[in-house]
């Protein structure tokens, strides 16, 4: 089988392997564009759809490309832009919170069973509540261990144990004033 779903599927199936995970996950955010896809795909699946404050996406969004050199060279070109650099981040970060939110309702209305939003914030400060409530939604067993997890984004906590509970608010530090 060569269809797309197929090939997902193998590369899924690879990683999870390669991780010694018991159940598939996947947390690269633009596949949120082919959620009805995936939902077809894999009629078993669940979807958890992660909603953060758009201010904090902009500074974590904007971090991330000052810093990133070789992945990709058009945020080198974009950078010596100057201010306008962050004007057309904070320009598509709003642009792509607003898909998000809409297709989180959608979906969420399409597929109450399987489509699950949680919001960022409230999962970084109450992981004690957001953590079972998620397992109950996922129909998976709540386990102690999975809230002393190791931070794992390219944030300022990277490799940190626990949740990264100030992050809900550390892009008030590191916002611009406009």
């Amino acid at each position: 089988d060569r269809s797309e779903a197929a090939l997902f599927d193998v590369f899924m199936g690879l990683y999870a392997g390669h991780h010694g995970a018991v159940v598939r996950g996947e947390k690269t955010p633009i596949h949120l564009r082919w959620t009805d896809e995936l939902i077809r795909w894999y009629p078993n699946s669940r979807i958890i759809h992660m909603i953060r404050d758009p201010r904090g996406v902009h500074v974590s969004d904007l971090k991330r490309r000052r810093e990133q050199q070789k992945r990709a060279p058009v945020y080198q070109m974009l950078r010596s832009l100057g201010p306008l650099f962050e004007v057309l981040t904070a320009l598509e970060t709003t642009l792509m919170w607003r898909d998000s939110v809409n297709r989180a309702r959608r979906m969420s209305r399409l597929h109450p069973e399987r489509y699950f939003v949680v919001k960022f914030e409230e999962l970084i400060c109450t992981p004690e509540e957001v953590v079972p409530r998620l397992c109950r939604d996922l129909g998976i067993g709540f386990e102690e261990k999975m809230l002393d997890r190791t931070v794992v984004s390219a944030g300022f906590r990277k490799g940190d144990r626990g949740f990264d509970r100030p992050a809900a608010q550390r892009w008030s530090e590191h916002i611009s004033d406009w």
